[in-house]
């Protein structure tokens, strides 16, 4: 679209983000001091519009609902926030061409408009890009913890079990033997009476007598012992790739690689920086 003297197309209208989404209403339109293009937009953001964020009007373009611009919803929302003071510090604005991947040139930029209520108009900086956008590429990382639960119940029960036992005992027992012996006497005569005559006596022998005692014989404790194993998580992650689409055909192209042919940030140099 032509960004040049349309500051008053923009005011009041509805920004969306690059998936379609609604991010808010533009508030103020800032401008190049030299050129006089739009260069930043102040969009009403969050719940019930009491935020503002920043967003860079480079490859912006018009639909009949509002503009849309290269930019995902989370990318302009967490933008940093660098107030609304009378003079936007180069630091503050060098941290805005940062957050959204602009390179920054320290060129002036001016609002124009009379803006939303609460909101005076302050001298903005900015650097003529054109039609410039980004895109973010995410990927997904495993993160792996790990979570206590019981594996098994372990009791120990007692019970009681009858077994024969057998072991030998010796034992006694009397018995009776004979003896005779011839005597030489001879009795006077006379002298003795023939009769009956008894003895008795008492046999005895040895019976078993069976007794039980209980004994300890034994303690079992139950104790436990951490052992610790190595696993292998395996799990599918997600990557987004960004494809740069031409005139005659679409070339898939890594993220270090720029649309001009030449060779741009690689993602390792870019996580060095």
């Amino acid at each position: 679209m032509n960004m040049e003297n349309t500051v008053g197309d923009w005011e009041g209208k509805t920004l969306f983000d690059q998936d379609g989404g609604k991010i808010g209403t533009i508030e103020t339109v800032y401008t190049d001091t030299g050129t006089n293009k739009p260069e930043w937009a102040l969009v009403h953001t969050g719940l019930f519009g009491m935020k503002h964020n920043f967003v860079p009007l480079a490859g912006a373009t018009s639909n009949e609902s509002g503009f849309r611009v290269p930019f995902t919803k989370d990318v302009i929302s967490s933008a940093p926030n660098v107030g609304n003071d009378e003079e936007l510090s180069e630091q503050e604005e060098a941290r805005l061409f940062e957050h959204y991947g602009i390179p920054y040139g320290g060129e002036t930029v001016t609002a124009q408009g009379t803006g939303g209520a609460g909101v005076d108009d302050t001298a903005r900086r900015d650097v003529d890009r054109g039609d410039q956008g980004t895109v973010r590429r995410h990927e997904e990382e495993l993160t792996v913890g790990k979570v206590r639960r019981p594996s098994e119940l372990v009791r120990l029960n007692k019970r009681v079990e009858t077994e024969p036992v057998s072991t030998n005992v010796g034992l006694e027992h009397e018995d009776v033997r004979i003896e005779r012996q011839p005597l030489d006497e001879r009795a006077t005569a006379g002298q003795h009476e023939f009769g009956e005559q008894q003895h008795e006596v008492v046999l005895h022998h040895e019976e078993p007598v069976v007794e039980k005692q209980v004994v300890a014989k034994e303690q079992v404790s139950v104790e436990k012992d951490v052992r610790r194993e190595d696993r292998e998580v395996t799990d599918d992650v997600r990557k987004e790739r960004i494809d740069v689409e031409r005139e005659g055909g679409v070339e898939g192209r890594t993220a270090g690689e720029t649309d001009l042919g030449g060779r741009g940030t690689t993602d390792d140099e870019q996580r060095r920086l």
